[in-house]
């Protein structure tokens, strides 16, 4: 009965910490940002994956150099677009 009471202690404690806002800020937005492309990146993985199993490792070898491009490139342009909605 202890383990099933910990967690809203916890809760509790750490709201305590955190600083109450509506607004997002840059780090909000840089995090939410951050997690879409990992997110991107994990569904990228399985499908060149996938392809590499159905034995289209030509599709999958195009498909995983096109991204080794678009996505950095991607996070660093949508970088500077919130670093232009929130910084200037």
């Amino acid at each position: 009965m202890a383990i099933a009471s910990e967690p809203p202690r916890h809760r509790l404690i750490v709201s305590d910490i955190l600083p109450n806002h509506i607004y997002n800020t840059f780090l909000d937005g840089l995090i939410l940002l951050s997690f879409v492309m990992l997110v991107l990146t994990i569904i990228e993985n399985i499908t060149v994956n996938m392809l590499c199993l159905q034995g289209k490792e030509t599709s999958a070898n195009s498909i995983d150099n096109v991204c080794r491009w678009l996505f950095p490139l991607t996070y660093l342009g949508l970088l500077g677009i919130l670093a232009l909605v929130y910084l200037v």
